[in-house]
């Protein structure tokens, strides 16, 4: 499931740099840059080192995500949110299942995720720095984007969490969108100089 949200949260940030880059600051340009390449990074560290894979690489997008920077801002608060639960429950998982090293690799996933809703929010006027904890399955109770929401303890409650927001994956989502190729978006991506730490310890 991760690798496959990865796929979607890589092409839904390329776009936008391609739809609203010219109404966006510098400033924004270079957050959503960098979100970009983590994502898109995220995927090739979860399929090349850990086994992940996607089940597709074709998505659904609503239009209304790129519709103005401020319906994309708020698209990424509540899609970072739903990676941060993800990652949460990958963590539990993989804990239990896996290795501590796997473990440790997705707190530091819940970590990049965090920062980007951070970011997102801070865009929206809104206080940036509102958790003490990452919220899991609890009510969100956050002002803005995602307030009242429900968080999920399996990996599936991530896709279906996506697709209720008309998000379609290899299939058409409920929502007007159209299809984006993770293959073909993924050679856009930005690269910007000063994202670092990139490979897990």
């Amino acid at each position: 499931m991760a690798s496959q949200v990865e796929v979607l949260t890589t092409v839904v940030t390329t776009t936008a740099l391609q739809k609203l880059g010219s109404s966006l600051p510098q400033a924004a340009i270079d957050t959503i840059g960098a979100a970009s390449r983590e994502e898109l990074g995220h995927y090739k560290v979860l399929t090349n080192q850990f086994g992940g894979h996607a089940a597709t690489h074709r998505v659904w997008v609503p239009d209304a995500v790129f519709a103005s920077p401020t319906a994309l801002f708020q698209t990424l608060v509540v899609g970072e949110q739903i990676c941060i639960d993800l990652y949460l429950v990958a963590t539990t998982i993989w804990a239990e299942t896996v290795s501590a090293a796997l473990a440790r690799v997705g707190a530091e996933l819940v970590g990049n995720e965090a920062v980007h809703r951070a970011l997102a929010r801070q865009a929206l006027g809104l206080q940036p720095n509102d958790r003490s904890f990452m919220k899991y399955d609890q009510v969100d109770q956050a002002d803005g984007p995602g307030n009242g929401t429900t968080g999920f303890t399996t990996p599936q409650g991530a896709i279906q969490s996506f697709e209720a927001a008309g998000v379609g994956f290899g299939t058409m989502g409920a929502a007007p969108g159209a299809f984006y190729d993770f293959d073909i978006v993924r050679q856009s991506t930005p690269n910007p100089s000063f994202v670092n730490t990139r490979e897990p310890r």
